[in-house]
């Protein structure tokens, strides 16, 4: 495809010592393309997909502990850079309700909430 991956060989974020370094050097490679941050808590995986067809991003958010069962996580700060893109609605799938955001300075801005163990998020644009 047309997207951009970074894969490393060495564990960095395993230890904790070496994350601000891991931290930085995705940012430094990522440069501007570095669209999503949160506040999630280290067992969570949070994926982007853009679905250009459909106008449309799609979040995903998986709780996934060491031990079983997941901890709730009560709730977690999105950020996502639209790049220019318009917001027309955020939704929560698979129910489509409608959610609520905030767009500040071409961010948008969200709270989840609770996260079991997966939460997905529509999030439509012009």
């Amino acid at each position: 495809g047309k997207g951009k991956a970074i894969y490393s060989t060495g564990q960095f974020e395993k230890f904790p010592h070496c994350e601000e370094v891991f931290i930085k050097l995705v940012r430094y490679l990522c440069g501007d393309s570095f669209i999503l941050a949160s506040d999630a808590p280290k067992p969570v995986e949070i994926t982007l997909f853009e679905q250009a067809d459909k106008n449309r991003l799609i979040i995903n958010l998986l709780n996934f502990q060491k031990e079983l069962p997941n901890i709730p996580i009560e709730t977690i700060r999105i950020k996502i850079r639209l790049n220019g893109k318009k917001v027309k609605e955020l939704e929560l799938l698979p129910e489509e309700k409608s959610y609520d955001y905030i767009v500040v300075d071409g961010t948008i801005e969200f709270s989840t909430p609770k996260l079991n163990d997966f939460l997905m998020f529509a999030l439509y644009f012009d």
